[in-house]
């Protein structure tokens, strides 16, 4: 329970995994009755994760004598899961808020210079396009492009760099590509949590220290697999 939602999944590779899910399902109803914690059955949803082309779950699921409805795409934390785990989905998104954004601020502001749009750019535009980025990692060059373009979009409103090439765009606005952005979030997050900065991250559940020694480094080198 976090954020008052309530999540909770199992394996399905077999019937018994169907029965497993639907009595976890029963054990929360009675939960929920018990510390007369109500759900609103009619929002509550059931996706499926992972290979389509496993095992055949046709099985319908049951919350107080209501089905769950099965969902392709469902938010949680303000990030869009897909069934396929791809962000697609997700980058669409916050390509469609970025630029509504961009559009408003368009019309409030006839004018831009460097100065304006280092505080709103930083402010309303690109944490539509990351947030959070570590937990949606773009892969795909379409997925990429999607989200570069808002930002292509946005430096263009300044009127002395409107005819510049992109890339010069971003050095004299002190900007990067977000893909480079990307992989600096996730250095960071790295680094955080293989220093135990981050609560409730435990390292052994995404990392394993390399255990080589005949090598010069430091004793924080990640094994890569």
């Amino acid at each position: 329970m976090f954020a008052d939602d309530i999540k909770i999944g199992n394996t399905i590779q077999s019937p018994d995994d169907e029965d497993k899910l639907q009595l976890n399902l029963t054990r929360l109803e009675e939960w929920s009755n018990h510390w007369l914690l109500r759900f609103n059955v009619y929002k509550c949803t059931l996706i499926r994760l992972g290979n389509p082309f496993g095992y055949a779950e046709s099985r319908s699921y049951c919350l107080k004598r209501e089905a769950l409805k099965y969902v392709e795409t469902q938010t949680d934390l303000g990030v869009l899961t897909a069934t396929t785990l791809k962000p697609s989905s997700h980058c669409s998104k916050g390509a469609k808020s970025a630029i509504a954004v961009l559009h408003a601020i368009r019309r409030a502001f006839l004018d831009f210079d460097e100065d304006l749009f280092a505080k709103i750019f930083g402010t309303f535009i690109r944490p539509a396009l990351e947030y959070p980025v570590q937990a949606w990692k773009l892969w795909t060059v379409q997925d990429q492009n999607c989200l570069e373009r808002v930002q292509r979009k946005a430096t263009k409103m300044v009127m002395s760099q409107s005819s510049l090439p992109y890339p010069t765009r971003l050095m004299n606005l002190h900007l990067f590509p977000l893909s480079y952005r990307q992989i600096r979030g996730d250095l960071v997050h790295t680094f955080s949590i293989v220093k135990g900065l981050v609560c409730c991250l435990e390292i052994s559940d995404f990392f394993e220290f390399d255990a080589t020694t005949h090598l010069r480094g430091h004793p924080l080198k990640l094994r890569v697999q």
